[in-house]
């Protein structure tokens, strides 16, 4: 007789994607390795900076072996580098690092979110250079802002030392998650909050967003400490009273789900322009009122959240598209969030078979 293992559900949600972090490992970053006191998306993939203040630089960071996660399997880390010695104004300056989570990974992530005994856990790996007491703020965005819908804790980390950081959170009956593709559930890592942004908070449970204290006062003054470094990694957000061990993905899986958000290509896309005829998916015309134009198709490699930005870049790096060594100017039929037709505008010259060729980014960021 052949006997099967039933595993009880209950809050152990282990199947399917275990984590609701994308790149939390922060191996994938297809915009930059690094960026000069650039605010936004910038470098890794996912995560966006917000700051104010003393000059940040960021970085797609590279662990080595005497890194602790190194031996957990993580080899990159978000690093952050404050490389202006100016003293930040202690009330309006801040900077902090953001995750967004689709509001519809949330609502069906296995989390009772409405039950205060069911639990999600956060956990990541976390190292500065300034010793002292850290924050993380939370705000379900779907949740009205004068009820239960922001959340704050601290943790303590010793200088030059990596710290694994693991929270749980308990789910409220004020909580709200659409099902759509908007932003759900957000998380702020603050590096430094000034005072504009701080005050007396009740830590560890759901309440009312209030701009002016979103966490408690900072002692340390990262952004005040020139050359001060902050680096973090291993980021896991995850249905369950405790944390797991962090659910490593391969590097084409992580590549896959970032492209919902951006996708950026360092290839070339195209072919060569047609004249009259119709070949290699581009169309050409001599009518005046159309003058002289191709229509290069553009299919995404995974269907993006929403209809992108996009833009198209030469191998110059300018936005243009490369036409028989010279670069052109290009307008964008109406795209989806599957991929859409570029056209290339006012060929004149150079003639049918001339190559017409082009790079491009598609942002669909929350």
């Amino acid at each position: 007789m052949t006997l099967i293992k039933v595993k009880s559900r209950g809050t152990d949600n282990v199947s399917g994607r275990r984590n609701l972090i994308i790149n939390g490992d922060m191996q994938i970053a297809q915009r930059n390795s690094s960026s000069a006191n650039t605010e936004g998306y910038v470098v890794c993939d996912r995560w966006k900076i917000n700051k104010s203040g003393p000059d940040v630089s960021t970085y797609w960071h590279s662990l080595s072996t005497t890194d602790t996660p190194y031996s957990l399997g993580f080899r990159k880390s978000y690093q952050f580098h404050v490389t202006d010695p100016q003293t930040p104004d202690a009330a309006a300056d801040y900077g902090e690092l953001e995750y967004r989570v689709e509001a519809q990974d949330m609502a069906t992530s296995g989390w009772n979110y409405n039950s205060a005994s069911s639990k999600i856990t956060l956990s990541f790996w976390v190292l500065s250079t300034v010793a002292g007491t850290y924050s993380v703020y939370m705000r379900a965005l779907d949740t009205s802002t004068s009820t239960n819908g922001a959340y704050s804790f601290n943790y303590t980390v010793a200088a030059n030392t990596w710290k694994k950081v693991e929270h749980t959170l308990p789910g409220h009956a004020n909580l709200l998650f659409n099902n759509d593709n908007g932003p759900g559930l957000v998380m702020y890592f603050p590096l430094y909050y000034g005072t504009n942004y701080t005050g007396t908070v009740t830590n560890d449970e759901w309440r009312a967003h209030v701009s002016a204290a979103q966490v408690g006062d900072f002692a340390q003054n990262f952004l005040a400490t020139d050359e001060a470094k902050f680096e973090i990694t291993g980021v896991q957000l995850e249905v369950g009273a405790n944390a797991s061990d962090f659910d490593h993905r391969s590097m084409a899986q992580e590549l896959s789900l970032c492209q919902r958000y951006c996708i950026v290509t360092n290839n070339w896309h195209g072919g060569e322009y047609p004249g009259n005829a119709t070949t290699n998916g581009m169309i050409g015309s001599t009518t005046s009122s159309q003058n002289n134009y191709a229509a290069l198709p553009i299919q995404f490699p995974t269907r993006m959240r929403a209809t992108p930005s996009l833009t198209a870049y030469d191998d110059t790096g300018a936005s243009a598209v490369h036409y028989a060594g010279n670069a052109r100017a290009y307008s964008l039929s109406p795209f989806g969030a599957a991929g859409g037709r570029l056209y290339v505008n006012n060929i004149t010259s150079g003639g049918e078979g001339s190559r017409i060729a082009f790079n491009y980014k598609a942002d669909s960021e929350i």
